[in-house]
């Protein structure tokens, strides 16, 4: 099959394509040939956690996922580079411009879990989000047994703001965050 393409360089975006930087992490639109990265990547060992080992191993799946991801004009996939190699992915689905609003997923490999990147995407995150993009609010879901997850959430700044049951009967906790509380949770104003 052949590679999909997503066309030119767009105006205004800089050459390396970094949209957004952390403190040790950058953001950039994730690009064909991180899926090779990707399928490197150890796969997790905790069963509450196998819906993260995506499956990318033959040039079907791959081009199904990508497809699937990147040419929804409702979803954004961003790499999360760390000195410029893959250590992640942190989507954007549900974008919704005229409300403002996006859900956020974020997927590091197992290797990359416990080391403070995730945080620093998510901060790195609100820069694009809520500048680049004029976002006011992002939502998330995650499994109340994903603590890990939790906790990074919650020091970012998210909030409770409810929860539900997918239709396995499994507990999601629902999490927001507006524009201006990421801008105190982080000490500074974002670029707009």
């Amino acid at each position: 099959m052949a590679t999909p393409s997503i066309g030119n360089r767009r105006p205004g975006r800089p050459a390396d394509g970094i949209l957004a930087r952390g403190e040790q992490v950058a953001l950039r639109e994730l690009r064909w040939k991180d899926l090779d990265e990707m399928e490197r990547w150890p796969p997790f060992a905790e069963p509450e956690l196998q819906w993260a080992n995506n499956d990318l191993s033959t040039p079907v799946q791959r081009q199904l996922w990508y497809r699937h991801e990147m040419y929804d004009p409702t979803r954004k996939r961003l790499a999360i580079l760390l000195s410029g190699r893959l250590i992640g992915v942190l989507g954007l689905r549900n974008l919704d411009y005229k409300r403002g609003r996006a859900t956020i997923g974020i997927r590091l490999s197992a290797a990359e879990v416990d080391r403070g990147y995730g945080s620093d995407a998510i901060r790195a995150l609100y820069k694009y989000a809520f500048g680049k993009l004029g976002l006011k609010h992002l939502d998330l879901d995650v499994a109340e047994h994903n603590l890990r997850a939790q906790h990074c959430y919650l020091k970012c700044g998210f909030h409770s703001i409810g929860e539900h049951r997918d239709i396995r009967g499994n507990l999601f906790l629902d999490l927001t965050i507006e524009a201006a509380e990421a801008n105190r949770q982080n000490g500074r104003t974002l670029p707009s």
